[in-house]
């Protein structure tokens, strides 16, 4: 009966779990780095990052003040 979790298959086993985690932490680490370059960039601008979705909705609250503004 051959034995299935030899040494060199198990080195195998390893290198590809650590291949896979150190794929994920790159991935991890370059969202993790172009959010702090738009953070400091909009430190530098003065202004802040406001998600898409709060910018629409920020954007919709304030036709809704300018038109009940218009009819009073």
């Amino acid at each position: 009966m051959r034995k299935y979790l030899s040494d060199r298959n198990l080195v195998i086993i390893l290198f590809f779990l650590v291949f896979i985690t150190f794929s994920f932490a790159h991935e991890d680490s370059k969202q993790l780095q172009q959010y702090s370059t738009q953070q400091s960039l909009s430190a530098d601008l003065g202004t802040s990052i406001v998600p898409k979705k709060n910018l629409q909705a920020s954007h919709s609250q304030q036709v809704k003040n300018s038109s009940d503004a218009v009819t009073r």
